[in-house]
């Protein structure tokens, strides 16, 4: 029925913000504190599931590398299943190649990255969340206890306890996830800027799904909507601030964990900055906002004799 499923993203996202919640040195009422943790499932945070207590040889090295590297085995596995889905077609069903079978493969592989962004870039950072005990021992030290580290609390900084060895891991996760996924974003949406505009536009019109419908942008919606449908044509790039969003939460709960008020006022701060740019942009396309797509479309076209319209 072309239902605009936009607000599952939108609750998703907001969920994943609400979970972070989880890591402020806070004394939360018990069912608050329930309350977030049940919402770290759709950060996909494995803690939630406490794996050490069936495997109590599984230690946090394992679990942080499981992480760390979800974009990659998740990778792994559409892979096999778009290799599974063309020797079906092809064997059982004796169809030909499918051409776009690839581009919807590669569309679901990035909304997988897209989810699990936030959960990666929490792990990453963790590493880096040192703090001194109470009383201060000289030393400081991470939040997450390991039996490598004379099985406690791990030092910072010490070449014989784990938080060292996880530095690289950490930082190269942060530079090709945290920094490298939404610049490829941005990349994207500015190289095929107008065709993405062009293929909004078809949307509004609630057309162009075929090739004949979309001749120019059809290749561009196979591939890469997920990045942009639910988005006025040009606020296609609203994703890399909703992206941003999510990274400077995570951020104040690493720099400012050792004040738990300033940390929050910060989180409050980014998300009041959020809830202004969206009052004054309204970056979503929703099904009734497309007649007014529509009605702009035409405006530039007819009355403002725009040659990209």
């Amino acid at each position: 029925r072309n239902f605009n499923l936009a607000f599952i993203n939108i609750g998703w996202d907001y969920f994943q913000v609400v979970a972070m919640f989880t890591d402020a040195d806070v004394n939360w009422p018990p069912i608050l504190y329930q309350f977030y943790m049940f919402l770290s499932f759709f950060s996909f945070d494995i803690d939630i599931v406490t794996p050490e207590c069936l495997l109590p040889e599984l230690g946090y090295e394992v679990k942080f590398y499981g992480v760390i590297l979800s974009p990659v085995y998740t990778g792994v596995i559409v892979f096999i299943v778009f290799l599974f889905y063309n020797c079906y077609n092809r064997l059982f069903l004796r169809r030909k190649r499918d051409k776009t079978a690839w581009a919807r493969f590669f569309s679901a592989y990035w909304m997988c990255v897209y989810f699990l962004y936030i959960t990666v870039t929490r792990k990453a950072l963790e590493i880096f969340n040192c703090n001194p005990t109470k009383p201060y021992d000289g030393y400081l030290y991470t939040e997450f206890v390991d039996y490598q580290c004379d099985s406690g609390l791990c030092r910072c900084g010490d070449p014989d306890h784990l938080q060292v060895k996880l530095i690289i891991p950490a930082v190269l996760a942060l530079l090709i996830v945290t920094l490298g996924f939404p610049i490829y974003v941005m990349y994207v949406v500015k190289k095929h800027h107008v065709l993405v505009k062009e293929d909004q536009i078809l949307r509004a019109y609630e057309i162009g799904d075929t090739k004949n419908e979309n001749p120019d942008a059809f290749h561009i919606r196979i591939q890469y909507h997920k990045m942009y449908y639910h988005f006025k044509p040009g606020k296609v790039y609203w994703i890399v601030i909703i992206i941003f969003r999510k990274t400077l939460i995570a951020f104040a709960a690493l720099v400012f964990r050792s004040n738990p008020g300033f940390q929050l006022a910060f989180v409050l701060l980014v998300l009041f900055l959020s809830y202004i740019l969206q009052v004054q942009n309204q970056p979503f396309m929703s099904t009734v906002q497309r007649n007014e797509t529509i009605r702009i479309h035409k405006h530039k076209t007819y009355v403002e004799k725009n040659p990209v319209h």
